[in-house]
């Protein structure tokens, strides 16, 4: 069955996890070059909110900024960290990390930085490029790699820290960290080598090391939904509570599924509305806005049905599907939603339509 409910899979699991200081600053320590995290004080690393980047940057870059300073320093705000996911090499990777600190640096003009003399100091940036690709990384993480060098003239121009982590070189079991970063790193090289049906269950049995972690239900549910996003099992939701069981019980497995299938639901109503607006800005310029964003939101609420459907049941009647796609009635596809995700039976839906 085609559920996709995540636009971008791998950043989503990288971000659920990474978002976690503790799990961040575990990655940092046991990936990152040791001479530089010894100058870090990773009890004192804090998520910063990002900052107003361009659409076009914001879609590629800063997937987690984090700050922190220096050891035996007390200054709060020392070193910005930017941490991102690469699930395919980027041969302008470094220059668009240059421009993402140049835009953090702009936004911070506006607010309290410390002194100098008359000078505003900046945070010193590092950049650390979590990388999972097919094919070990071979592009430049120097910007001085990049450009005409000149023979008597300064060298290391515009260049920026950056360390690279490189699962793609790194074997299965030289995998470090604690049993949630271990979980992640395992699900994203399995995703790469094409093996995360393979692994599943034992990336599930990693994870469940840290079972006494309030975050572990969302960990769980986490892996799971990239598990049904990329490999599309057939047997659907099915699937996932039979790995679910390999490490707890089965009432357990169920509720972790239902948890599992409402997320997917609300994926789903979120993408059709999202499409159906997008369509009906279109279609509103040919029609008169209010009109066409009305039928754009109705198409989105279908799609949504549909997807909910699916996901429960595995398929979608043609005749279901025909009925659904010709409502344009938001009270009524407002009904649909919640018999769709409330009945016992495709069957039981299909009446519901008459």
């Amino acid at each position: 069955m085609d559920i996709s409910p995540l636009a971008q899979p791998h950043d989503h699991l990288a971000r659920h996890f990474l978002a976690s200081v503790d799990l961040t600053a575990d990655f940092l320590w046991n990936y990152v070059d040791r001479k530089v995290v010894d100058k870090l004080d990773l009890d004192r690393l804090q998520v910063e909110s990002p900052v107003t980047v361009s659409a076009a940057l914001a879609e590629r870059l800063g997937d987690l900024r984090f700050s922190t300073g220096f050891r035996g320093s007390g200054r709060k705000l020392q070193v910005l960290i930017l941490l991102e996911h690469q699930s395919s090499p980027d041969r302008l990777l470094v220059i668009r990390i240059i421009e993402y600190v140049i835009l953090d640096y702009r936004a911070r003009l506006g607010r309290e930085l410390p002194r100098e003399g008359n000078l505003k100091i900046f945070p010193y940036p590092l950049a650390v490029v979590l990388y999972h690709g097919k094919t070990p990384w071979k592009e430049p993480l120097k910007i001085w790699d990049m450009i005409h060098q000149v023979p008597g003239l300064p060298e290391g121009l515009l260049d920026i820290p950056i360390y690279l982590v490189d699962l793609a070189g790194l074997p299965a079991g030289e995998i470090k960290g604690k049993p949630a970063l271990r979980a992640l790193l395992s699900a994203l090289q399995a995703a790469s080598n094409r093996e995360l049906e393979a692994s599943m269950e034992g990336i599930l049995r990693m994870a469940a090391e840290a079972r006494d972690d309030l975050r572990f239900p969302e960990w769980l549910q986490a892996l799971c939904l990239y598990y049904l996003s990329l490999e599309n099992p057939r047997e659907g939701l099915k699937a996932v509570t039979r790995k679910l069981e390999t490490i707890m019980t089965a009432k357990e497995a169920e509720d972790m599924t239902t948890s599992l299938a409402e997320e997917l639901i609300l994926q789903g109503l979120e993408k059709g509305r999202r499409e159906g607006e997008a369509k009906g800005r279109v279609e509103g310029r040919k029609e008169g806005e209010a009109k066409g964003e009305a039928k754009g939101e109705a198409k989105g609420e279908a799609k949504g049905i549909i997807l909910v459907v699916k996901t429960r049941f595995n398929s979608v009647p043609e005749k279901i599907r025909e009925r659904v796609w010709a409502c344009s009635d938001p009270g009524q596809l407002e009904t649909w939603i919640s018999l769709a995700a409330s009945c016992r039976s495709l069957e039981e839906f299909g009446q519901s339509l008459e």
